[in-house]
């Protein structure tokens, strides 16, 4: 049996999952090839020994070259006879379930935040909407990746509860915990992509009256993406030249989660988001908007503080109840660890998935 990874992005955490799956599988003898565009992904699995297949996929909406990845996703899946096609996100999740049913193939999909969630019209959220129901019906499974996830599935895509499936992600646990020192200025940092999704404007936002109020904070964001240069002028702005940086993508988390002390996720949509379970992890305190899977994994106030999306006044006050109390942190970064390590491992998430696997194949 040969598996067919379908991604797109070929960055962040969608492309962090399809990797992680991808090297799980090849090293239990699951032979597994991974169909993405170029980019850090496909360097990434090819330095693992992974199959990769160069698929022009684009981000948004673009007929020609949607049916041109799809045609080229048919004929692979044919001429190499993949048993399963197993798709990540959107754009993939489109060509690559046409793809497979054109070729008589089972297909598995993870939405890793439903599409609908992105729209800004209610006009367009039903045209998602519709699509999405479409799509259900070409899929033998959907794995969602959190609760609510799940929920949304159940609410929006009307008669395929059967197919749907919880499988929240996991990670791998870092080779150290974050050791603090209450001695010198504290860090308020995140790891994300510099996108409308992440929320970055609101941190800065907040941000701005945190340092207003408390001297000795300073700001750091991780990671790159197409509003580098907006955000950059939003910190100019407001003042915040010498205490919020942008420090641009980072190879591996663990050496940047170990220069900051508060860990906050602004979103506005997510899925499951990995930077979160690394964050906590690493035993960091943190504060998350009430977007996707947080909930799942910070249940309630022991495990970090949740505030509404697109406020950066519930930031600023979370935050600062952070930079107020080092016992505080210490406490909810070590209850967030112990979370993390019981709940959301790398093997739990990968023994799922291939159980999911082999009930669509009945093997």
């Amino acid at each position: 049996m040969r598996i067919l990874q379908v991604c797109q992005p070929a960055e962040g955490g969608v492309a962090h999952y399809a990797l992680v799956l991808s090297t799980e599988l090849n090293g239990r003898g699951w032979p597994v090839d991974v169909a993405c565009s170029p980019g850090a992904l496909a360097d990434e699995l090819r330095s693992r020994g992974i199959g990769v297949l160069p698929l022009p996929l684009v981000r948004g909406f673009s007929p020609q070259k949607d049916l041109i990845a799809t045609l080229e996703l048919w004929k692979m899946i044919r001429k190499r006879r993949y048993s399963l096609v197993h798709t990540h996100s959107a754009k993939a999740g489109v060509v690559g379930r046409i793809a497979a049913r054109m070729a008589q193939t089972p297909a598995v999909h993870t939405p890793n935040a439903w599409s609908f969630l992105v729209s800004d019209s209610t006009f367009e959220r039903w045209v998602y909407v519709a699509v999405e129901r479409v799509l259900a019906l070409l899929s033998s499974r959907i794995i969602c990746v959190s609760t609510r996830e799940l929920e949304l599935g159940r609410r929006w895509l009307v008669g395929v509860d059967e197919k749907l499936r919880l499988v929240p992600n996991g990670i791998t646990l870092p080779p150290q915990t974050r050791v603090r020192s209450e001695v010198g200025e504290l860090v308020v940092g995140t790891v994300a992509r510099l996108a409308r999704q992440k929320g970055i404007e609101h941190l800065i936002q907040a941000a701005e009256g945190v340092c207003a109020k408390r001297k000795g904070v300073r700001f750091s964001v991780a990671g790159g993406g197409p509003d580098f240069e907006r955000l950059n002028t939003a910190i100019q702005r407001r003042g915040l030249r010498h205490r919020f940086e942008l420090i641009g993508p980072v190879q591996a988390p663990w050496g940047y989660l170990e220069q900051i002390d508060i860990f906050v996720l602004p979103s506005l949509w997510e899925g499951m988001p990995f930077a979160l379970l690394e964050a906590m992890s690493f035993g960091l305190p943190v504060v998350a908007t009430d977007v996707g899977g947080v909930r799942d994994v910070i249940p309630d106030e022991t495990f970090g503080i949740v505030v509404p999306p697109a406020d950066p006044h519930a930031l600023q006050e979370a935050i600062l109840r952070y930079v107020d109390s080092p016992q505080l942190r210490n406490t909810a970064g070590a209850t967030a660890r112990e979370r993390v390590v019981q709940e959301f491992s790398r093997e739990r998430m990968v023994e799922r998935t291939l159980s999911i696997y082999s009930e669509v194949l009945k093997c």
